[in-house]
């Protein structure tokens, strides 16, 4: 296991310091799945990428590889290291995660909506390209892309396919904006869920 590295600023008080950890643990349950509770980050790219975005940096992450070789385990590592290492320096960080499909489902007529995944202050967009691609999907994806993009607010995106057939998917409007606002680190590697 790699931590992730931040260190506590003596700036904030120790009553704000665990106050903001205490949110943080009883928020990231309704966020991460039961699977990925205890997940912790093993790549020293998304590791440096989560001291990164604790630091405030803004930059997004894309997660690509074959199916099984820890994207979403990483994304949600991530995400929980990022929340708590926000929380260590006194700040707050409400996460929001979805598959492409529920993100498509949440912006149908009588869904959420997709606002709370447009401002959110990490996102997790996963399976990237999974659903099926109509003008009206790839609008809604290029919509979410492009807002975080231009809110400066980080996104790890998880995906099965390749930089030209996730192009082919989502159309090159999407994917140029996605592969100009991310680090991609490839995950390889045997399917972890069959061993």
């Amino acid at each position: 296991m790699i931590e992730p590295q931040h260190e506590p600023t003596s700036v904030h008080s120790v009553d704000l310091v665990e106050h903001r950890m205490a949110q943080a643990e009883a928020v990231l349950p309704r966020h991460i799945p039961a699977r990925y509770h205890g997940a912790a980050v093993e790549d020293r790219a998304v590791a440096a990428w989560v001291t990164e975005t604790v630091n405030g940096g803004t930059g997004s992450l894309l997660l690509a590889g074959q199916v099984g070789t820890g994207k979403t385990h990483h994304a949600y590592a991530a995400l929980g290291a990022v929340v708590r290492g926000r929380a260590a320096l006194g700040e707050s960080c409400q996460p929001a995660a979805a598959t492409h499909s529920g993100l498509i489902d949440a912006a149908r007529p009588g869904g959420e909506g997709i606002d709370r995944f447009l401002t959110a202050g990490l996102l997790i967009l996963d399976d990237l390209g999974s659903a099926h691609a109509t003008g009206w999907n790839v609008d809604v994806v290029y919509q979410v892309i492009d807002t975080r993009w231009a809110e400066m607010l980080p996104t790890i995106y998880t995906t099965n396919f390749d930089p030209d057939t996730l192009s082919d998917r989502l159309g090159s409007r999407v994917t140029s904006r996605l592969f100009g606002m991310c680090q991609t680190v490839v995950l390889n590697g045997q399917d972890r869920r069959m061993q």
